[in-house]
Parts: structure tokens; C-alpha cells; sequence
């Protein structure tokens, strides 16, 4: 899904950030883009390189600290759940800023977890009546400590070559602050609806039977081929190795079905099989 951050969209520490992931701070837990009135639905960081001191990833599953709250803490829950909330883009390289209101949890019809909107960095100024400004605060308090609690939280290292991908309306992700001076860290984002996740699932169950299995590669097509084309250069000699190059994260690409990480129209999927189908790469 595209953006105004483009796709791939480049993580990596720059001068004059319009955001703070462009940083070498620290990112506490959170959701991207919570100020669209319809944020992405999975997120794909893939790791080219990280060799500097720090940047360790973070994941929680944000539904099991709203469960563990509307079990155990239910006026907190109710809060989260009624009182909407207001996340702007603070971007100052974009004439017009977004802005949306939105509750931290919330529900289907059927009462389950739809998706946890949380974000520090894009919290706007709390905007509520006076008389429930301090069961807010309170609630907001005690939601940011467990979503930031070693009892729900995972925490890990990415690799070179590593893709991180998650429902980013459901796990919250961070990071630990990276000393820039010590090496780089550089990772390469994508967004995809679940609308489009939805779309692929029926497709192949509908062409392939129940019992189909397939195999999302996250790179682009013609960046895995010239990765591999580079490859055979390197060998040969006719090119030189570029100390940040990474090698795509590419697994079982002599499998049924290969896709992209969008929808794929009939025509594409067969351009992508006849590419790959029958190729072992190590």
C-alpha cells in the first residue's frame, strides 16, 4: 500500500527527520500511521543491514494486553474502548496534516478486537470532556505500561536479510536506541491491506482447493532476480561487492505459488511462477 512515505519506505537515521523512526532513538511500542481513518494492515520491515550498537526490535500482541484489561481491569477496558482519542501527523514536510479520532481499543460486533491504536509520538492533546479527563489519563497510563511489559513483550535482534512482518493493527512494534557513530542500521518498509491479504487467500483457496499452499515472498520480483544476476557478476568478477548489499529473504522459491505481497491478477501470478518455479537458490 502505498504512501506519502513511498514504498519501500527507507528506515534508516537521517538529518532533519520528518519522523522519528528516521532517528537513532529509541520508539516506544506503537502502531504506524494511527492518524488514517483506516491505517495499514500489515506491516514488512526487511533488514538490509544493522551493525551499530543497539536497535533491538520489540513486539507485543496488543489483544492480549486489552483481553488481560477487560478481565481484570474492567473500567479501565470500558475507557479505552468509549472514549476516542485524537493522532495527528506531525510531518513538516507535508503541507496539511492529518488528524483522526479514535478510541485505543476497538471492537467488531461481535465484541472482538478489531485494532489497538497506540502511539505516543502522535498522541495529539488530549481532547475530552473535563469530568472524564482523569479516569483518561489514568487509563492511558496503565495501557502504556503493559504494552510495554516484559510479561507480554518479546524482544529480538534483526539480521541482514531478516523480514519482520505483522499485523500492524494488532502487534505493536519498537525499538531500542542505536548509537549511529557504532555502525548503520538501515531497514526497508512495506505496507498491505488485510483487505488485499483477504483477497489473495480466496483467490488461491477458489483456484487451488482447500489444501493449497503457497509462499509470500516480500521482495520484489525483479529485485530478487537482480540480486541473483549481481550474484553471478560477483562470482565472475565483473562487479564489486557493495559493503551494505543484503541478500533478499527469499525462502523456497521452488514452491507452487509465488506472490508479491499484493494482490496478483491471474496474468501476474503466471508471469511470477514461470520466474521462479523450478529455481534453487542458496
Amino acid at each position: 500500500r502505498e504512501t506519502f512515505f513511498k514504498t519501500p519506505f527507507e528506515v534508516v537515521n537521517i538529518p532533519k527527520p520528518n519522523n522519528s523512526a528516521y532517528t537513532a532513538h529509541a520508539l516506544r511500542n506503537h502502531m504506524d500511521l494511527p492518524w488514517f481513518e483506516n491505517p495499514p494492515g500489515y506491516q514488512f520491515l526487511h533488514c538490509l543491514i544493522n551493525s551499530a550498537k543497539g536497535g533491538d526490535s520489540s513486539a507485543i500482541d496488543a489483544f492480549a494486553v486489552a483481553d488481560y484489561l477487560r478481565n481484570n481491569e474492567k473500567e479501565i477496558f470500558e475507557t479505552l474502548v468509549n472514549i476516542p482519542l485524537k493522532f495527528k501527523d506531525k510531518d513538516y514536510t507535508q503541507e496539511a496534516h492529518r488528524s483522526f479520532y479514535a478510541p485505543a481499543i476497538s471492537l467488531t460486533k461481535d465484541g472482538d478486537y478489531n485494532d489497538i491504536r497506540f502511539s505516543v509520538a502522535t498522541m495529539d492533546a488530549l481532547d475530552c470532556h473535563p469530568d472524564v479527563m482523569d479516569k483518561v489519563y489514568k487509563a492511558h497510563h496503565r495501557f502504556g505500561n503493559l504494552l510495554h511489559d516484559d510479561k507480554f513483550q518479546i524482544k529480538f535482534r534483526l539480521g541482514p536479510g531478516d523480514i519482520f512482518s505483522f499485523n500492524n493493527r494488532r502487534v505493536l512494534h519498537g525499538r531500542t536506541a542505536f548509537n549511529p557513530n557504532s555502525g548503520h542500521r538501515h531497514l526497508q518498509g512495506y505496507y498491505l491491506d488485510r483487505d488485499e491479504n483477504e483477497q489473495f487467500r480466496k483467490y488461491f483457496l477458489q483456484d487451488r482447493g482447500e489444501n493449497c499452499t503457497f509462499t509470500v515472498i516480500t521482495t520484489d520480483l525483479n529485485r530478487v532476480r537482480d540480486f541473483w544476476l549481481r550474484e553471478a557478476q560477483l562470482m565472475k568478477g565483473e562487479a564489486t561487492a557493495s559493503p551494505a548489499r543484503a541478500k533478499p529473504a527469499v525462502v523456497n522459491v521452488d514452491c507452487d505459488y509465488v506472490v508479491k505481497g499484493a494482490y496478483l491478477t491471474p496474468q501476474e501470478y503466471r508471469c511470477a511462477e514461470s520466474l521462479l518455479k523450478g529455481h534453487t537458490f542458496k
